[in-house]
């Protein structure tokens, strides 16, 4: 299992970003700070490969700015 945090820049329509990137499996909205355009996610899924194309599909959403891979955690590492 992997889990990431991202850091997602948002220009407008803030809410409507939000309820977005929560309706995508996995994701999970952490922290938004509506007047610096920015939110802090986590992206959880099985393999590396899934975690970059939800980074992907949120990065194409309306209004999305960039979406930027700011950790990374592997299960596999530790074992």
């Amino acid at each position: 299992m992997n889990i990431s945090s991202a850091i997602i820049f948002v220009k407008d329509n803030m809410e409507q970003v939000i309820e977005k990137i929560d309706s995508i499996e996995g994701c999970e909205v952490h922290l938004s700070e509506k007047d610096r355009g920015i939110l802090i996610i986590t992206i959880q899924a099985e393999e590396l490969t899934k975690e970059m194309a939800i980074l992907e599909q949120i990065e194409m959403l309306d209004d999305v700015i960039e979406a930027q891979m700011h950790y990374s955690y592997a299960q596999e590492e530790l074992e």
